[in-house]
């Protein structure tokens, strides 16, 4: 992540901008792809860039996609609103935690999960991603930064397998 996309995130965790507009700005530009191009695209007049935005994203975040229209950092849309996000929730003490799995855990093991993270490491949330994973064989393995916490029947085999060649 570049600095200027970290720069670009912090300022608009400053600015009061919800979580939740966010992911509706980052759903319009995954449904309409072509919209990056067109935002970023240096022959298209700065005004017509500036009425799309108007139209098609939130009130809350059309200046700041103005300035990245202005600017000609559109391409960095994804980095900016990843560094939103930790800064975010940096800022609220929300942990962000990958989970690979082979099954999807269902909601009452997902919440243990949680309660258990936010316990471990003080925090007041979890915000999990979850992610399919075959080569596991069973259970699950939980990323949290460098940290990764190994519950998988793969983990339990090469432990064993790394015991019983020790001897």
């Amino acid at each position: 992540m570049t600095q200027m996309a970290v720069n670009y995130g912090k300022v608009l965790c400053e600015t009061g901008v919800r979580p939740e507009e966010v992911r509706q700005a980052l759903t319009i530009m995954k449904a309409a792809p072509v919209l990056r191009t067109i935002l970023s695209h240096p022959e298209i007049p700065l005004i017509n860039k500036e009425r799309a935005v108007e139209k098609i994203f939130p009130q809350t975040l059309q200046n700041f996609f103005k300035v990245l229209c202005r600017n000609c950092d559109m391409e960095m849309a994804d980095e900016i609103f990843e560094a939103y996000r930790e800064q975010y929730n940096e800022e609220h003490g929300i942990l962000t935690a990958e989970i690979s799995y082979v099954a999807l855990p269902d909601e009452s093991q997902i919440k243990r999960i949680r309660e258990w993270l936010c316990r471990r490491f003080q925090a007041s949330d979890v915000e999990l991603d979850m992610r399919q994973d075959q080569a596991l064989v069973g259970g699950f393995v939980i990323r949290i930064g460098d940290q990764e916490i190994d519950w998988s029947l793969k983990g339990r085999i090469e432990q064993l397998q790394y015991k019983l060649t020790r001897r």
